[in-house]
């Protein structure tokens, strides 16, 4: 494919556009189609977004009718034309296909007028997603891109290969759309209008596609999702593992034992490209063996554009080994040269801190009495709240100091006290029910979520351990299902 973001060709044609008669004409003039959302950009009190502004003629449009604009572009040409003729506005340098250098939910409107068309597909997709992080919460995106009708695009001097078109008179190749691949791309987002339109472009006729999409009511609602409640090799339910975040971002904490994981991550319906970040507290069977059908799904949607790249795993270095060998053995060449460019493991160690989805979290080792490694972590959620992962070993002493008085404490419990006997957890570096709570309410704990348990009595397992931690433990006490939803 040609090249895409040559900022030669867009200052050339930005530049001295008197000198010559044909860059004059092919410069373009408002033609009103902003007025067709006349009462949102009336309404909003927010700086709109002018992306790819050009020589600003929606900036100006903008700035007649009171509002402020912060208009964008590539070249430096438009921007200093820009500063010179517009300098109500305000103006941003950056290329979009490397992120925005704007903040999280800046602004309630976004336009791009025919200038989000230059990209391969994976990064339009990055593109969509940097508009709507700087979108607030039901904010909308204006914008026109071309179609798969334009005549311009179906000449004999221009070559159409997956949806992309080279054109050798503008040395460089755009995107063109039908109302499908749109639909495709604002998956998620709210579709208020996609209506394809004549209008004048360079003054020729030009078909395009006039769109308005939202962003949903965002929930920033801090939540764990289930994803498996059991321990060891159970039947009934899947292995202890869980997604924290938001609707907008996931950290994945254990993998359970096996492909289910991905079953169990659709069925919570989160996709894939939410999540970049993934724990491993160990290398038992349970909480790690997930991590190689996973990995196996995301390198192949990243070789087809549905993930965008770049996971983060944070583990002990003998996790870390053993994942990387058994990938090089197992893995096809393509996928393992995508594992190699887009996975990124991090070597965790007690009292290190990460910056892991906008949380700051501490790792905290877990002294467990095997001869093995195992840690959890700590952090403070976005509501002020703290919260402690203890993996699938009882709480040391060492850590008693670190959780007292926590407002959330994720342990595991593998039985009632009633069944000490029968499955003798304590052999196994296990606890009971009665062993965690009694802990939990010296400690101060407000929240206590149990799981990582036998699956021997599924059906009434909330009911029971419910009722017999309620006898040692006055906090509010979780004892969740596969796949149900705890609010933070």
């Amino acid at each position: 494919m040609q090249q895409y973001t040559d900022k030669e060709v867009f200052n050339q044609r930005f530049s001295n556009i008197n000198e010559e008669m044909e860059v004059k004409k092919r410069e373009t003039k408002y033609d009103a189609w902003l007025e067709d959302y006349e009462t949102e950009i009336e309404n909003t009190k927010s700086t709109i977004v002018d992306l790819g502004c050009g020589l600003g003629n929606n900036t100006l449009y903008l700035i007649k009718k009171g509002k402020q604009v912060l208009a964008c572009d590539y070249s430096e040409v438009a921007i200093q034309t820009i500063q010179k003729e517009i300098p109500q506005a305000s103006t941003k340098l950056f290329d979009m296909s490397q992120g925005f250098p704007i903040e999280d939910c800046f602004t309630d409107i976004v336009i791009a007028d025919l200038c989000i068309h230059y990209f391969t597909e994976e990064i339009t997709r990055k593109i969509i997603s940097e508009i709507k992080r700087i979108l607030k919460p039901n904010g909308v995106f204006l914008f026109r891109v071309n179609s798969v009708n334009d005549s311009h695009f179906l000449s004999n001097n221009s070559k159409i290969a997956e949806k992309f078109v080279w054109q050798p008179e503008w040395k460089k190749s755009k995107r063109i759309f039908d109302e499908e691949s749109i639909r495709d791309f604002f998956s998620g987002w709210k579709i208020e209008k996609i209506k394809e339109e004549k209008m004048l472009r360079y003054e020729e006729e030009k078909i395009i596609w006039n769109c308005a999409v939202r962003k949903g009511e965002q929930s920033f609602m801090e939540k764990i999702i289930i994803l498996g409640t059991g321990g060891g090799l159970t039947l009934n339910c899947y292995n202890t593992c869980f997604l924290l975040g938001n609707d907008e971002q996931y950290l994945l904490v254990d993998t359970g034992a096996g492909a289910q994981i991905l079953n169990q991550i659709r069925d919570a319906n989160v996709e894939l490209n939410k999540i970049h970040d993934i724990f491993i507290s160990h290398k038992h069977v349970d909480h790690l063996l997930g991590i190689f059908p996973l990995l196996r799904v995301i390198c192949q949607d990243i070789g087809k554009n549905k993930h965008d790249g770049k996971v983060n795993i944070y583990c002990a270095r003998e996790v870390r080994e053993i994942i990387e060998s058994f990938i090089l053995e197992t893995f096809h060449g393509k996928h393992i040269d995508i594992y190699h460019e887009n996975v990124i493991f991090h070597d965790i160690q007690d009292g290190q801190e990460y910056s892991i989805i906008d949380y700051n979290v501490k790792i905290l080792d877990l002294y467990p009495k095997e001869d093995i490694v195992q840690y959890g972590f700590q952090t403070t959620l976005k509501n002020g709240k703290n919260f402690a992962f203890l993996g699938d070993i009882p709480c040391s002493e060492k850590n008693f100091d670190k959780i007292r008085k926590a407002d959330w404490v994720c342990h595991e419990v593998f039985c009632r006290e009633a069944e000490n006997e029968i499955f003798q957890p304590h052999k196994i570096n296990h606890s009971t029910v009665k062993d965690v709570t009694e802990n939990m309410q010296k400690l101060g704990v407000k929240n206590l979520i149990l799981w990582h348990t036998k699956d021997n009595c599924i059906q009434q397992r909330k009911e029971l351990y419910t009722q017999e931690a309620k006898q040692y433990f006055s906090g509010n006490v979780y004892v969740p299902n596969d796949l149900e939803v705890i609010e933070l």
